[in-house]
């Protein structure tokens, strides 16, 4: 609705990974509400350190150094062409795979950032033959997000299980999509996608 995601809540966590939309190869970043969180976030990314011989907290080292900063700046001016470039990918593969699987359906009221394609088959098989087809064409998709985090012990104890996660997380497939993505790529993929089905694509709604 135009307001940025990043107003919400006490801070906004954002990752500037060198799989993202924007990234500055490594780091991240992270977004107050109010200038005394901020201030004391500063210290302790700093180890903690307040002062040329006082330490305010148990800190960490967590700036970001200047090759990495250079990186983001340079992505910064590309930006724009950047979203372009990964809209017409986007938009390709939405026209021609979308009546065949489950694609994600993007909040009406957000702006896409095109930052992945995930794609959900009707099987765990399925995904399977799908990932074997673009492997032999030495295009290698991830199975985000997968496993499903109810499955990773994290020390909380017994959990109940997440049936949905777990079965969405079964069949869930992104297939490649990054800037500057050549057009017959592109077409490779989506070939490979529906002949690994054998050519018996049965139309799918969005999800």
């Amino acid at each position: 609705g135009g307001k940025s995601i990043l107003s919400y809540g006490d801070a906004s966590v954002v990752s500037f990974h060198a799989t993202k939309v924007f990234h500055t190869i490594e780091g991240g970043a992270v977004v107050f509400k109010d200038d005394e969180t901020y201030e004391k976030a500063k210290i302790l990314r700093s180890y903690g350190i307040d002062g040329p011989d006082s330490v305010a907290y148990a800190g960490i080292n967590a700036k970001m150094n200047e090759f990495e900063a250079a990186m983001g700046l340079c992505n910064l001016e590309e930006y724009e062409t950047i979203i372009e470039q990964r809209k017409r990918s986007y938009d390709f593969y939405f026209e021609h795979l979308g009546d065949y699987v489950q694609l994600q359906e993007w909040n009406r009221r957000g702006t896409p950032s095109y930052s992945y394609v995930p794609v959900v088959f009707t099987s765990n098989e399925e995904m399977n033959l799908a990932r074997e087809a673009l492997n032999a064409k030495n295009i290698f998709p991830r199975q985000y997000f997968s496993p499903s985090l109810d499955t990773v012990d994290y020390g909380y104890g017994q959990q109940p299980p997440m049936s949905v996660s777990r079965d969405i997380a079964s069949r869930i497939m992104i297939i490649p999509l990054h800037s500057g993505i050549e057009g017959m790529v592109t077409e490779t993929i989506i070939e490979s996608v529906l002949e690994s089905r054998g050519g018996l694509c049965q139309k799918r709604s969005s999800f």
